[in-house]
C-alpha cells in the first residue's frame, strides 16, 4: 500500500520546480530533450523568472523525464509532478524511487520505451531485478543503447556521452566569471562493466549572459553536481556521498 509523503509549503513546492529546470536545462541547451526553450529554461533554472504554469508546460515536454515523474509521484501519493522529492528521486537516485514497485516500472517501460527499445523486450525484462528503480542514471545506463555500444567495442563516443548525460558529483577547485573547473571521478570502461575511475579534473559552465544555476557565486570547495557541461546546483557533502553511491550501485547492477 503506498504511504503518501506529507503535503509541502507552496515555497517549497516551487523550489521543486526550479529544481527540474536546473537538471533539465544542460541536455535541452544540447538539444538533447525537452523543448526548444533553452533561454526560458534557463531563467526559471536561474530564478530571474518565478515558478509558473509556463515552466511546467516546459517540464511536460521532456518527454524522457515526465513519465518516471509521473511514476514516482503515483507511487508516493504525490499530486504535484514537480514535488522537491519527487524530482529529487529522478534526477539523483533518491528515496522517493524506492517506492515504485518493479511490476509498475515494467509497466512503465513497457507503456513509454518499449516501442523504441529496438532490442528484445522479454530479455530486457528478464534482466531488470529489484534494484531497478526509475531514476535517471537507470534510464541513461539500461534504456538507452550505450552500454550495448560498449560492450560490442564501440568505446567513443559512447562512453564520454554516458559521462555527460549521468549527473555526476562533483568539488569546485576554481572559479571563473561563468565557468568553474570542478574535480569529478571519470567514468572508465573495462571491458565488461562500467566503473567509476579516479576524480579528473572538468572545466563546465555555472552561468551564461548573467544566468546561473546555483543562485549566487560558487566557490572553491563547494560541492555540486554536474549535467553535462553545466553544474545543476550545490549539496551538502552527504548529499554528494549519496550520489556517489547511487551512481555506482546502478553500474554494478547494470547487466545488459
Amino acid at each position: 500500500m503506498t504511504t503518501a509523503l506529507a503535503p509541502l509549503p507552496p515555497a517549497v513546492r516551487d523550489a521543486g520546480a526550479q529544481l527540474f529546470a536546473r537538471y533539465a536545462y544542460p541536455p535541452n541547451v544540447h538539444g538533447y530533450c525537452g523543448p526548444d526553450a533553452a533561454t526560458e529554461v534557463l531563467a526559471y533554472a536561474s530564478g530571474a523568472q518565478a515558478p509558473d504554469p509556463g515552466l511546467r508546460a516546459h517540464a511536460q515536454s521532456f518527454h524522457g523525464a515526465w513519465p518516471y515523474l509521473d511514476l514516482i509521484a503515483d507511487a508516493n501519493g504525490v499530486a504535484d509532478r514537480l514535488d522537491p522529492r519527487v524530482v529529487r528521486g529522478y534526477w539523483l537516485g533518491e528515496a522517493a524511487v524506492g517506492a515504485v514497485p518493479t511490476g509498475a516500472l515494467v509497466d512503465h517501460l513497457q507503456r513509454v520505451v518499449r516501442p523504441r527499445l529496438g532490442r528484445s523486450w522479454s530479455a530486457f525484462v528478464g534482466l531488470l531485478g529489484a534494484e531497478a528503480v526509475p531514476d535517471h542514471a537507470f534510464h541513461v545506463l539500461c534504456v538507452y543503447p550505450w552500454i550495448g555500444l560498449l560492450r560490442e567495442g564501440a568505446t567513443e563516443p559512447a562512453r564520454s556521452v554516458i559521462e555527460s548525460c549521468c549527473i555526476r558529483p562533483g568539488r569546485i577547485v576554481g572559479v571563473e566569471v561563468e565557468h568553474a573547473t570542478v574535480v569529478t571521478p571519470a567514468f572508465v570502461w573495462n571491458g565488461s562493466r562500467l566503473q567509476l575511475g579516479r576524480p579528473e579534473t572538468r572545466r563546465v559552465r555555472w552561468r551564461r549572459d548573467g544566468l546561473g544555476t546555483l543562485g549566487d557565486d560558487p566557490a572553491p570547495g563547494d560541492a555540486v553536481t554536474v549535467h553535462w557541461d553545466w553544474i545543476c546546483e550545490r549539496v551538502s557533502d552527504t548529499r554528494l556521498r549519496r550520489l556517489t553511491a547511487a551512481l555506482a550501485r546502478r553500474m554494478v547492477t547494470t547487466r545488459w
